[in-house]
């Protein structure tokens, strides 16, 4: 028997009190009495009062004597394996039988005691709250709304270990996320280009535990402007379209994260030619049969079927990124080439083409000869 303990032993329709004689060895290890049931007084009733052992004797004329040999142990204590247990928010309380949890709304917590625990060995004073499970070794605790319960374990052999729950109301991320984002407290915002890659992390936030959804809100539909993958606490965002879109990012224990998402083509910025920015596009102004470069910057996979023309005014080629632009004998106050790039905005280029083409330039003279200190003027026409 394990100290604390009591048992009771039937000697079904015998009359133990007539002519009985109980003996007890050791009264401070064991109390032991007959007790009746049904007029008859046939049970023996053993309490464990202290560690140690005690013989117990039951004589009656007429039957053989029963001697029963009793040993009482200390109860273990239900310990918490901390290495295989969720237990970050348990704390102690009164004493090693009493702790304390403090979960948030929507998480669970895990306890392993080495020992099976059933169902049977569960008491919650409050499923509401928080509901508990049995799984082997395993006690699962989690947190249904904000309050508080008491979970009881008990177990024959071991001392019963009382648990206080608090489920406290879900919070903010306790640290703003680390990235090109803006924004705080849980409502954030990002600007990425298609076919770029924004890397955000969460500090201290596991994000593989939550649920992420996207939708592009200004088409009303499931996420096509943007995909995303989760690695712990990080998230990579990456455009795959020009668009908004929103993601809504629930963890459990946190409020809902929501990170609105603008996705832009990319820009393609000509360099060189004198091309001038306008709100079309750029404008530059040449003359007949002349050439003109553009350098269009570091973009990959150029080819000429990317360039487009709305005339036929102009002859241009690519060179690598770079456009050589080749003006006809006719003139226009407007003709336009565009290149067309996927995950890029269109690039225009506007292109005037003066009426007057560079002709035979007449200087005033083509000999010039001073001395030192002299000066002399030349006169220069088209």
């Amino acid at each position: 028997m394990f100290k604390g303990d009591s048992q009771t032993i039937s000697f079904g329709l015998i009359d133990l009190p007539k002519k009985t004689a109980l003996t007890n060895s050791d009264p401070n290890v064991v109390d032991a009495r007959i007790e009746g049931k049904f007029a008859l007084n046939n049970l023996v009733v053993i309490d464990a009062k202290k560690t140690g052992n005690s013989i117990i004797t039951v004589k009656k004329e007429g039957i053989e004597t029963v001697t029963i040999n009793v040993f009482v142990t200390e109860k273990q204590t239900i310990k918490i394996d901390d290495n295989k247990s969720d237990n970050n928010n348990l704390t102690d309380g009164v004493d090693e039988f009493h702790k304390k949890l403090s979960i948030y709304q929507g998480t669970s917590d895990t306890f392993n005691f080495g020992t099976s625990i059933t169902s049977d060995n569960l008491k919650n004073t409050n499923n509401t709250i928080a509901s508990i499970e049995a799984l082997g070794d395993v006690v699962k605790v989690n947190a249904l709304k904000t309050g508080t319960t008491k979970i009881t374990i008990t177990k024959r052999g071991f001392n019963d270990l009382t648990i206080d729950v608090t489920v406290l109301p879900t919070r903010n991320i306790p640290d703003e996320p680390i990235g090109d984002i803006d924004g705080s407290n849980n409502h954030y915002s990002m600007i990425i280009d298609v076919e770029d890659t924004n890397k955000i992390t969460f500090p201290h936030v596991d994000l593989t535990n939550g649920k992420i959804s996207v939708v592009d809100i200004d088409q009303n539909t499931k996420a096509k402007h943007v995909s995303y993958k989760v690695d712990k606490n990080n998230l990579s965002v990456t455009g795959l379209s020009k668009g908004k879109s929103k993601m809504t990012i629930n963890v459990p224990g946190y409020n809902e994260i929501t990170i609105d998402i603008t996705i832009n083509q990319k820009q393609m910025i000509p360099e060189g030619g004198g091309v001038i920015p306008s709100g079309d596009g750029y404008n530059v102004t040449m003359r007949p049969n002349v050439h003109q470069k553009f350098d269009l910057g570091n973009i990959s996979g150029l080819t000429q079927k990317d360039v487009v023309f709305d005339s036929n005014y102009v002859i241009a080629r690519l060179d690598g990124n770079t456009l050589d632009v080749y003006t006809l004998q006719t003139p226009t106050d407007r003709t336009t080439i565009t290149i067309k790039k996927k995950g890029y905005e269109d690039l225009k280029i506007n292109i005037r083409i003066l009426n007057t083409p560079l002709g035979k330039v007449t200087m005033s003279t083509n000999k010039v000869d001073l001395k030192v200190g002299e000066s002399q003027t030349i006169e220069i026409t088209n």
